[in-house]
């Protein structure tokens, strides 16, 4: 690394609308958790124009659904998505953070005779592997499938929850370091449930969806709908956006 004169960064999740502006030259804005949860020093920063068709996902949020932490909310989504995925073009994925709702969520699908592939029972390499080797397919993931994970073709992706992160020893660190409770809610904890959001998005729109069309990314957390930062969610991708209640 003592001989490394530059380095380039290209991803579409660096820039997070909301946190701090870096330190550096050039399109700064939004670029400072990225600098800061790497270290790096002042650099110059740069915005380019999407190449990935963002129009042809369509994001809706649902207002019906239980909070997750209901303990009806996995049989009314398995309900839900019994009742979809039998009718979905192509491919679909559906992330649920947590195993046990993953588990409820399975067993309300194998009740409805609807087959699919889970991560927990399954793996996630197989669940990988066998989707994408079918053109038509659904499966449950768990939430280490919101980064890193390229399934092409997929009508459908579902989220179940809003993912803000578990509070931990580096998020309380910060928070005191900050002393400053609405700032390190703004630029700190926020921005990295929208970064997470917006990655978990992105398995909905990995090439140029010439071969299936538009695809629908559905949250089912009722809370976004009518939250008062729902725009630092929605602004941060180029997609239409809808909300439904029934």
């Amino acid at each position: 690394m003592g001989a490394l004169k530059s380095a380039v960064f290209t991803s579409a999740t660096l820039r997070i609308p909301g946190s701090e502006s870096a330190h550096g030259e050039g399109e700064v804005e939004d670029f400072g958790l990225f600098q800061t949860e790497l270290g790096l020093p002042e650099a110059r920063f740069l915005t380019l124009p999407p190449t990935l068709p963002y129009d042809l996902g369509q994001v809706l949020l649902a207002g019906h659904l239980p909070l997750t932490r209901q303990p009806t909310f996995a049989a009314m989504a398995g309900q839900e998505l019994s009742y979809l995925a039998p009718q979905l073009p192509h491919r679909s994925l559906h992330i649920l953070t947590a195993n046990e709702r993953q588990r409820g969520v399975s067993k309300v699908l194998q009740d409805a005779e609807v087959p699919h592939l889970s991560s927990v029972n399954d793996g996630p390499d197989r669940v990988v592997r066998d989707l994408n080797a079918r053109p038509v397919g659904t499966a449950l993931g768990s939430a280490g499938f919101m980064q890193g994970v390229d399934i092409r073709n997929l009508s459908m992706v579902s989220l179940d929850r809003v993912p803000f992160p578990i509070p931990d020893v580096v998020l309380s660190q910060q928070r005191v370091a900050l002393g400053d409770f609405e700032k390190f809610w703004n630029t700190i904890y926020l921005p990295r449930a929208v970064l997470k959001f917006v990655q978990a998005f992105g398995r909905l729109v990995r090439d140029d969806r010439q071969d299936c069309g538009p695809g629908a990314f559905v949250l089912w957390d009722k809370r976004l709908p009518v939250s008062h930062y729902q725009g630092r969610f929605l602004g941060r991708c180029l997609f239409l956006h809808r909300t439904f209640t029934g």
